[in-house]
């Protein structure tokens, strides 16, 4: 899902994998997520 615009549901982080909500197909589904940078975190309700 390169490109596309999502809402943090779980925290994303170095080693973590989070959760995303994504806008597809007409509705809302969830996909895990890993940092783009390594050093980067992103906290839940965050735009990503």
């Amino acid at each position: 899902m390169i490109g596309k615009l999502g809402r943090v549901t779980g925290r994303i982080g170095p080693g973590l994998v989070g959760e995303i909500m994504v806008g597809v197909r007409g509705r809302v589904e969830a996909f895990y997520a890993q940092p783009q940078r390594r050093t980067r975190r992103s906290s839940p309700a965050r735009r990503c």
